[in-house]
């Protein structure tokens, strides 16, 4: 599976989790965000996407709803430590896991290769989506942190996310 078609897969899973009513005002504006230095684009529905954060070294860029309930990071880096995208995983697991002292992590989704990993996660009412690629010497990561607020439940929070991932492609 090509890059481009397992960032889309990636991103339909999280748009599982964005807020009804976000998804019953989105108009289905899309804006683009080009990263030279690591060779990607993605388009994001603005509309729901409307506070952004281009890194200052121009690695990537964070995407937060309005009641930023919602993030979406994308973001190139370079691979110094020669990991594969399978440990880079789980290094992004790791760190889920320290975030959430005392909190069950719940791997819902775990597929992995040499060159891409891909896992959706859940602590407490939080979901993660999270996919690693390994592009020549460089990684490439994408997350979505969906519910980060809690507000809604479990199964709302699926919901969302679906109306999400259909607007969101790389």
């Amino acid at each position: 599976m090509d890059l481009q078609r397992i960032i889309k897969l990636f991103l339909f899973i999280g748009a599982l989790l964005i807020t009804p009513t976000l998804n019953a005002q989105s108009g289905n504006e899309l804006d683009e965000y080009c990263n030279d230095r690591f060779d990607f684009c993605m388009k994001y529905p603005s509309d729901v996407f409307v506070q952004k954060n281009i890194s200052t070294n121009e690695d990537g860029l964070v995407l937060r709803s309005s009641d930023d309930n919602i993030r979406l990071r994308v973001y190139g880096y370079h691979n110094v430590l020669r990991n594969n995208a399978s440990a880079e995983l789980n290094s992004y697991i790791e760190m889920v896991e320290v975030d959430h002292p005392g909190m069950e992590l719940i791997l819902l989704e775990d597929k992995r290769s040499s060159e891409n990993a891909f896992a959706v996660m859940r602590v407490g009412r939080i979901f993660y989506f999270v996919r690693t690629v390994y592009k020549g010497e460089d990684m490439i990561g994408l997350t979505l942190e969906v519910n980060r607020k809690k507000d809604h439940t479990i199964e709302s929070a699926k919901e969302i996310a679906e109306a999400l991932i259909r607007q969101i492609s790389i």
